[in-house]
């Protein structure tokens, strides 16, 4: 069966993280609502999520990518370009998204540049080198799309960026897939003799902030509380953390499985989610999945919490870094309802690939002018 071009995703990687997943659910959603085949090619040849864009049929483009060979990726994705004719474009990586931006306006391809970070405010060398490139950018960039209010606001400040350039568009989940392990759930309660099971998915990064819950946990054993913690996911911080958990005394109660594919699987097993995060966090797509699997929830008390649980009474937020305060917040959050699904409506991937449609196709209808006029 014969497709029509749909949009390419021009990723970093296929690692099993958030950008690579949220560019499966949209082609996927670009297929179910259109009937059009999109397109991907990446940076690095990480490809832990490579089996599931073969079994939806992708095809998949591998660029030559080293440090500064800008020009190389602008001729490497021209060619692309030519080659495919797709529909539109979602840029993802900062950076090379210069390059091909570029060569997505000398072919007058609609595109957009995804956003899915705050600023690194607190690294100075970092963030003047993104607002270089930013900057930089701008001159070919035909539209930006941040998944959050908040990404929005401070990539607009931090990069000056024109404010009716950029979109605010919800990181999506396919929440249909989250509904009958909805329906399958029971809740946990303190006279079923069974441990408390506290989860977090995510990777093991410098980005989330596992020490806290790890002492969270380790005061709640102290307590004399009946529970374990599963950690999900693999990272650069799997070693320290480790160590960490081994200097509070939990090893004994605490599952550290590495990358996974099947994360429904994983959420399956917990009776309540921690959210232990930074205030650098951007969104927070784990812990939407959380709350679409129909379990309670709590999280680190930050903007990018606030946006999510803005239809959620029931979340409950502590603060930052406060392990004895997220202690309480889980045997807390343990007793609370689930949120319901349609404070999820926001973040339904169905309408993020509705929102990225619509402005990709307001460039078409344009003709560009809004890119020319600068």
């Amino acid at each position: 069966m014969n497709h029509p071009p749909g949009i390419l995703h021009a990723l970093y990687s296929l690692r099993a993280e958030g950008c690579p997943r949220l560019a499966y659910d949209l082609l996927d959603q670009e297929m179910k609502q259109t009937g059009r085949r999109g397109f991907v090619t990446l940076l690095d040849p990480q490809d832990d999520l490579r089996r599931d864009y073969d079994q939806l049929g992708i095809p998949v483009h591998q660029l030559i990518w080293k440090r500064k060979n800008y020009i190389s990726i602008y001729q490497q994705f021209l060619k692309v370009l030519h080659q495919w004719k797709p529909a539109g474009v979602v840029l993802y990586p900062l950076g090379a998204h210069i390059s091909l931006s570029l060569a997505c306006r000398k072919l007058k391809i609609p595109h957009v540049v995804h956003l899915a970070c705050l600023p690194p405010w607190r690294d100075f060398s970092a963030l003047q080198k993104l607002r270089v490139q930013m900057w930089t950018g701008q001159v070919t960039t035909a539209a930006y799309a941040a998944c959050s209010e908040r990404v929005r606001h401070d990539c607009i400040r931090a990069y000056r960026l024109p404010p009716a350039l950029v979109q605010t568009v919800y990181n999506g989940i396919a929440l249909d897939r989250f509904d009958a392990l909805r329906s399958q759930r029971q809740p946990w309660t303190p006279h079923s003799g069974k441990p408390l099971i506290i989860g977090m998915t995510g990777s093991l990064e410098l980005s989330k902030d596992h020490p806290t819950l790890l002492r969270a946990v380790a005061l709640l054993k102290q307590q004399g509380h009946n529970l374990r913690l599963r950690l999900v996911g693999g990272g650069t911080q799997a070693v320290a953390l480790k160590q960490l958990a081994s200097e509070l005394q939990i090893s004994d109660i605490v599952d550290w499985t590495g990358s996974v594919r099947n994360v429904l699987a994983e959420l399956a097993r917990f009776d309540v989610y921690a959210f232990s995060a930074k205030p650098e966090e951007g969104l927070g797509i784990a812990l939407i999945e959380a709350m679409a699997s129909g379990m309670p929830v709590l999280a680190t008390d930050i903007p990018a919490v606030r946006e999510i649980f803005k239809h959620h009474p029931h979340g409950v937020k502590v603060p930052f870094g406060d392990a004895k305060a997220m202690s309480t917040g889980i045997l807390n959050a343990a007793q609370q309802p689930a949120a319901p699904r349609e404070a999820l409506t926001p973040f339904d991937v169905a309408q993020t690939f509705r929102e990225y449609e619509d402005i990709l196709a307001s460039q078409r209808q344009d003709g560009f002018r809004k890119l020319w006029q600068g």
